[in-house]
């Protein structure tokens, strides 16, 4: 479990400087008066587009080019081998830039299925990596009909079948034999897409290679007679006026992740697989004490994964159960967005006061600022932000014009913006942070460090403050983070 360093603390409170001594920020800074409960901020506007492919194509074990037929096929042959593959291509232009993707759903019409006894198929949808395919040309051998695909030994004949031209399964559907449409995850490859749309060379719906031979799944092309049967991909989307509506003008996004991949249960410091660029460290450091993914169907944003982070009951205070962090290059003006909600009841940290959500760390070793749920009166809860850069640790309270108090049980956007001073030593950095919308506090006098910018971004549910302990299980949960840098 790690500890707190010391440091001297100046409060900024309507205008007042008081002085308090701290291990971190954790020391009390005395009770304010509690604030009138204003309405919250408006929820996102989800947006729901359904888009046809551009391009969608079977590839089969031979030099064929199948680009106009009206069915899409997956077959097994021999044994255990992927026979035919479907490759598709959407795209994503009439989704407008810095939209948020909530979520992708490829969905494909079932026609017809193999008369065996198996009654399921699973089918895995890949990332076409490597080349840019022509599918009204691409063949088994073949990616435009000329140039081959990455050679490799996956299939009879040696024919490539886009084996080795493919990233990890985004996801996997099992597919029963009722004729229908059926439906494959691809939320993740959607947003790769949109954040990076030179990497949209399409994807691949892989064949099942556990099956016996002659095990296939047939579906309707967009060639099909009936359209109403014919593919498609749901797009549910944030634009940028509502996903993240107080992101600088001109940003440049460096992540944009649901939280849906599950964290390694070690507390070792390591990558979360599949996840873009994001760590974990300390997880399940103490017992009981830890970060899992769950579901949330009721979760504003991108549901339903979300990260849930346990406080079990004898969690001991100036920790986190774990810490998820994204690294990145130093950046003087960062901008980051996530939702997160506490559990109701939770156990305010006694001896502080504080409860944190997260941290931005700088160049500098030791130096942050962070953003943390802090009780002002019993049961009023707001934001404040805590600058703790070396040598002047400021406490930044609520001085927009109606503040909102968190509501427990109750899920929350959180907006926060930081820009370095300059020139360095200036003293004009600027602070700002929102919740669900709402302003509530904007310094333009903050001092900043003499270092490269910020480096390091963390989601870290630190209860407290040094010591005390938790005499009842209470819960963090966040849905969706969105880091840009200008």
């Amino acid at each position: 479990m790690r500890t707190s360093r010391s440091g001297s603390v100046v409060l900024l409170y309507l205008g007042f400087a008081v002085s308090a001594v701290s291990c971190r920020q954790e020391q009390p800074f005395g009770t304010m008066s509690p604030r009138a409960v204003p309405a919250g901020g408006t929820m996102p506007s989800l947006q729901t587009l359904t888009l046809s492919p551009t391009a969608d194509t079977r590839l089969n074990i031979d030099q064929v080019s199948y680009g106009t037929d009206t069915i899409l096929t997956l077959y097994t042959w021999p044994d255990d081998k992927v026979a035919n593959v479907i490759l598709m291509q959407f795209s994503l232009a009439s989704i407008p830039a810095g939209s948020t993707i909530s979520s992708a759903t490829l969905n494909l019409y079932l026609l017809s299925s193999d008369l065996t006894a198996d009654a399921t198929y699973s089918s895995s949808v890949h990332q076409v990596i490597n080349h840019d395919p022509d599918l009204s040309r691409a063949t088994g051998s073949t990616y435009d009909g000329t140039n081959s695909w990455t050679p490799n030994s996956c299939c009879s004949g040696n024919i490539p079948m886009a084996q080795a031209d493919i990233a990890a399964p985004v996801g996997t559907t099992v597919i029963d034999k009722t004729p229908g449409f059926k439906q494959w995850d691809v939320t993740a490859l959607v947003r790769t897409w949109l954040q990076n749309p030179a990497t949209n060379f399409g994807l691949l719906l892989n064949s099942d290679a556990s099956k016996l031979m002659d095990r296939y799944r047939y579906f309707a092309s967009d060639e099909y007679g009936l359209t109403d049967k014919r593919p498609s991909l749901t797009v549910v989307y944030n634009p940028p006026s509502t996903a993240w509506a107080n992101e600088p003008a001109g940003s440049t996004i460096m992540t944009d992740w649901g939280l849906d991949q599950d964290p390694p249960a070690t507390p070792a410091d390591q990558p979360i697989p599949n996840s873009p660029g994001w760590w974990i460290v300390h997880n399940n450091e103490v017992s009981g004490a830890n970060a899992t993914r769950v579901t949330d169907a009721g979760a504003p944003f991108s549901p339903s994964n979300i990260y849930q982070f346990t406080f079990p009951s004898g969690f001991i205070g100036g920790s986190a159960p774990a810490t998820v962090y994204y690294p990145h290059p130093a950046q003087g003006e960062v901008y980051a967005g996530f939702w997160w909600k506490p559990s109701n009841p939770w156990q305010n940290h006694p001896s502080s006061n504080v409860n944190k959500l997260a941290f931005w760390y700088t160049d500098t070793q030791g130096s942050s600022a962070d953003i943390q749920m802090y009780m002002e009166a019993p049961g009023q809860y707001y934001l404040h932000v805590v600058t703790e850069f070396p040598g002047n640790t400021i406490v930044l309270v609520p001085n927009g014009a109606q503040p909102t108090a968190v509501t427990l049980g109750t899920w929350h956007q959180v907006e926060w913006y930081m820009k370095y001073a300059s020139p360095v030593g200036a003293g004009n950095g600027i602070v700002k942070w929102w919740l669900d919308g709402v302003l509530q506090g904007s310094y333009t006098n903050v001092s900043t460090p003499n270092d490269a910018g910020f480096r390091t971004f963390q989601l870290y549910p630190g209860w407290g403050g040094v010591g005390d302990t938790k005499t009842e299980t209470d819960y963090y949960w966040y849905d969706h983070a969105h880091l840009s840098h200008k």
